[in-house]
């Protein structure tokens, strides 16, 4: 069963983090179909009523973003193909900016039922842009299901660290980890606690999701870290094991911007101090 997945793409380059990742992270890359999905920005007042002069030029811009917006695309698709994925795997979606860039790309992917969004390094900035945002607090809201991939930093080994604590959210990350990286052999999981000493961690969940997806022993290992620090901990680990992925859970009742999209707090840490290899986080 082919796993999909959202690629956003923009015209910077710098920006197509995650399309290496992709290309070095992946061993089995014929178990992935992937779309490059790019949205155009919509000139001001383009729709509306509008002068004869001012109605042109918005059509002339509207096609040197769409003209960008394909040539991205482009590129994109002769990058993962220059890495060993097939051209039958891979979908270009270009669309004019409808309610937002944040907003498009979440209702893409929630239309598309797909099994992950990837973000460059530039896709970051993204959710930064937001902080200046007018949308309204529906928009603000938006209940997106799709586990995110923040690709940034080059390839590490191909181990991923999962973060556990027993909870729904954990659980389901756990999931989608042993779920899209069920069929590559010579990725490693490792799920991590952070303990303090005043009661026993249990994996019971985490072994039931590993066994029901036929995750072999020698794929995983269950690691107990001690400390009470739990952000603190976790980056120690995570510097320490080199970690190709990270990932984490985004529940949390925060209302700060970014924390209100996606996150909570120690998910939100990750985010922020994590700057030189691939998170994902997963409601």
């Amino acid at each position: 069963m082919q796993k999909k997945l959202l690629l956003t793409v923009s015209e910077n380059k710098a920006a197509h983090n995650s399309v290496h990742f992709l290309g070095k992270f992946l061993d089995k890359r014929e178990d992935f179909a992937v779309t490059l999905f790019y949205t155009a920005p919509r000139p001001e007042g383009f729709g509306s009523t509008v002068s004869a002069d001012d109605y042109q030029l918005n059509q002339k811009l509207q096609e040197t973003y769409l003209a960008k917006g394909r040539q991205a695309l482009d590129e994109a698709e002769k990058e993962l193909i220059s890495y060993g994925f097939k051209g039958e795997q891979i979908q270009k979606r270009l669309i004019i900016r409808q309610i937002g860039k944040i907003a498009d790309i979440l209702q893409e992917a929630q239309k598309g039922l797909y099994d992950a969004v990837l973000l460059g390094r530039r896709g970051l900035s993204f959710f930064d842009e937001l902080l200046d945002s007018s949308l309204t607090r529906e928009m603000l809201d938006y209940p997106t299901e799709t586990p995110l991939w923040m690709c940034q930093g080059d390839v590490r080994k191909k181990s991923i660290l999962v973060c556990y604590d027993g909870s729904e959210p954990s659980l389901r990350t756990l999931e989608h980890v042993a779920f899209v990286f069920q069929d590559q052999p010579n990725h490693s999981i490792i799920i991590a606690t952070v303990n303090d000493g005043k009661d026993e961690p249990s994996f019971e969940g985490a072994q039931k999701i590993l066994d029901q997806l036929s995750i072999k022993p020698e794929r995983y290992q269950f690691k107990v870290l001690k400390g009470s620090r739990v952000l603190g901990v976790l980056l120690d680990e995570i510097k320490e094991g080199d970690y190709g992925m990270v990932a984490t859970g985004r529940s949390g009742k925060g209302r700060g911007l970014l924390e209100k999209i996606f996150m909570g707090s120690i998910s939100y840490g990750l985010y922020k101090s994590i700057k030189d290899r691939t998170l994902c986080i997963v409601r």
